[in-house]
């Protein structure tokens, strides 16, 4: 009997032995969060702002800036990285009928954190959507994406943060405008956005 017992606990003690072994990877796995977030945004679309550069061409009236909006999830663990997806859209005001989407995915790198406050900056990449004029002729384009940017953001509450945020989005083959043949290629519409999120979990 006693023999039994021994054999009992000693199986006992190497079954627990693995499955304690798992259950730091798994706490790590807790840590994890996901944010959602809806921002206002306000960008430059650079490809009008050059027209004012030649005589006798006007460019459309209040072209020079986008507002749109933005939404966006966040998701990793509490270190210092992450992944980020975001769409924006500046389709409502339609200046010139110019529109512009883009659907982003990437990293980010936490430089900062103290307190309630902290300081990302991120690399995503993705695709852009041009409406450039109703016109036929003008027409659309879609365009590879690579965007550098950051952003600061509080926590107002257990679950809520306000977050500010800037992007720098590069698009290499786009047209540089498509008004005036022989410009170099490649806009760089960028600007800011504001909002809050929500921590999902």
């Amino acid at each position: 009997m006693q023999k039994t017992l021994f054999f009992l606990l000693a199986c006992a003690v190497l079954a627990a032995s693995p499955l304690r072994a798992q259950v730091a990877p798994a706490a790590i796995g807790g840590e994890s969060r996901l944010w959602v977030g809806a921002e206002y945004a306000n960008f430059s679309p650079d490809w009008a702002p050059p027209l004012a550069q030649f005589p006798g061409v006007v460019a459309p009236p209040g072209i020079t800036r986008l507002p749109g909006a933005t939404v966006y999830v966040d998701i990793g663990p509490r270190r210092r990285f992450g992944l980020e997806g975001e769409a924006r859209f500046f389709t409502f005001t339609k200046p010139g009928g110019l529109t512009e989407k883009s659907y982003l995915g990437g990293v980010y790198y936490t430089a900062y954190r103290r307190g309630k406050l902290s300081l990302d900056v991120k690399f995503l990449v993705g695709g852009g959507l041009i409406t450039y004029s109703p016109a036929p002729e003008v027409g659309y384009g879609s365009y590879f994406v690579y965007v550098p940017g950051g952003n600061l953001s509080y926590r107002i509450a257990r679950k809520w943060k306000a977050r500010v945020d800037y992007e720098y989005q590069l698009m290499p083959s786009a047209p540089g405008n498509l008004f005036i043949p022989g410009l170099p290629s490649g806009l760089k519409p960028n600007g800011f956005s504001a909002g809050v999120a929500y921590r999902i979990f």
